[in-house]
């Protein structure tokens, strides 16, 4: 399973747009929040479910800068054999270190955490708990999580 992992593109739509025309062949696409607008005309753009024909899993994170925004700010969902937080950071105060984040996510039973808001790259174990920043949009950076049975792997992308 191949999932894709974008966070705060803050207005760069064609740049969001550009990395899921290259990755078309991720199953699921996870936005962690601070560009919900764009990521929702991208999707349309290219006729992406929820507002097209192309089925895909497409999970969203409201962040802090996603003003009126009906999506939740933490989700937990199932990746293949593992539980997975998605947030965008704001709410488990993630600029001021991870412990929060990590604390909630394995009170959940999450061995993954997803999350954004600091526009820096992360990967890195907290209280057993493997926490995931793919990085700005907008800066071109973003993530790929690659689930294999009980494997996963993160890596780092540019564009």
């Amino acid at each position: 399973m191949k999932i894709l992992i974008l966070s705060d593109s803050h207005g760069a739509e064609q740049r969001l747009t550009d990395i899921l025309i290259d990755n078309n062949d991720a199953d699921c696409l996870v936005f962690l929040g601070d560009g919900e607008r764009d990521f929702e005309s991208a999707l349309a753009s290219l006729d992406i479910f929820p507002y097209g024909k192309i089925r895909k899993t497409v999970l969203q994170a409201a962040g802090n800068c996603d003003r009126f925004s009906s999506e939740a700010t933490t989700l937990l969902e199932n990746l293949g054999s593992f539980k997975v937080l998605i947030t965008h950071g704001h709410a488990q105060n993630v600029k001021y270190g991870y412990g929060r984040l990590a604390d909630e996510a394995r009170s959940r039973n999450c061995r993954i955490a997803l999350f954004g808001h600091t526009h820096m790259r992360e990967l890195c174990e907290v209280s057993g708990v493997t926490l995931f920043n793919p990085g700005s949009v907008r800066a071109g950076s973003y993530g790929i999580l690659e689930i294999t049975g009980d494997r996963f792997e993160f890596r780092h992308m540019e564009c």
